[in-house]
Parts: C-alpha cells; structure tokens; sequence
C-alpha cells in the first residue's frame, strides 16, 4: 500500500479486522444479512472483517463492492443492497432457518418457502424468485445444482 493509499483512503477497509470466514444468514422477515440489514451503511460491513476484495465504481453517488470468501456484499450511496452467496465448493447459507447447499433441489424451496414470485429459465440455468417484506430473494440453479442467492431491496436488480 502506497502512501496516496493511506491519505486518500482508496480502500476504506485496509484497516478493517480480518475476515471471520463465515457467510452471513440471511433473515427475510428482519432484512438481515448477519449482523447488518438491508439499506444499513458501508461502516456496519466492518463486522464482517477485511474483505478479499474491494472495488467502487463512481456512478451517481457510487458504488461499493466488497468480496469475502464465499459471499459479496454490494452498496448504492452508502447503503447495503444486495448481498450474493456462492454455493459452489461446498459453500452454505441459512435462509429462514433452512441451510442452503448446492445439493439443495427447487422442490426443496418450494416445500420450505412456498411458490416462488416469480420464475424464469435461460438454457440450462433456472432463476426462482421469492418476495417478502419489500426485499426479493432470487435463486440459481444450473447443471450442477443451486449455484447463488441472491438477498436485495425489492426493485433494485
């Protein structure tokens, strides 16, 4: 890290406690993703620890990106919108008290949390949608299983 680094503070988590290794449950009744909620502030992200990566793009009032093992977490203006979980290599994520695995079928989703909102197909990659208290939660599925949840504010994507 260069000197410019450290005054102009281009990665805001260099000094960030380091990562906790452990991908954040996704509460759909409260918003949450771990120990933050959806529209919460870039600083609260510092529970999670220093993060793989950080990348911000200067559209508007800016985006923020910070990429931890297993899980992204995505900022507009400041504020958490979207969280993405990985499921591949053996990644997991609680979602309404259900652990998600690549293993884990759409009839499984359809059991535990009900018909999707909405669903689309692509090729071989199948999208399931659910909507619940102004946020949406949108599945991945592909040739090997489910690959990524997605956790955002309705009419973000």
């Amino acid at each position: 890290m260069g000197i410019f680094d450290r005054l102009y503070k281009s990665d805001p988590t260099v000094e960030w406690p380091p990562a906790a290794g452990k991908v954040p449950v996704l509460d759909l009744e409260a918003l949450g993703v771990g120990s933050m909620r959806l529209g919460d502030p870039f600083e609260k992200a510092r529970a999670f620890g220093r993060p793989v990566r950080f990348a911000q793009r200067a559209e508007g009032e800016g985006k923020q990106f910070l990429e931890y093992d297993g899980f992204d977490l995505e900022f507009d203006g400041g504020a958490l919108v979207c969280v993405e979980v990985h499921l591949y290599d053996g990644g997991e994520v609680r979602v309404a008290g259900f652990t998600l695995t690549s293993a884990t079928t759409q009839a499984d989703l359809r059991t535990w949390l009900g018909e999707p909102t909405a669903e689309s197909t692509r090729e071989d990659i199948v999208w399931l949608s659910y909507e619940r208290n102004g946020a949406a939660l949108d599945l991945e599925f592909d040739d090997e299983g489910l690959a990524s949840v997605q956790f955002y504010r309705e009419g973000w994507a």
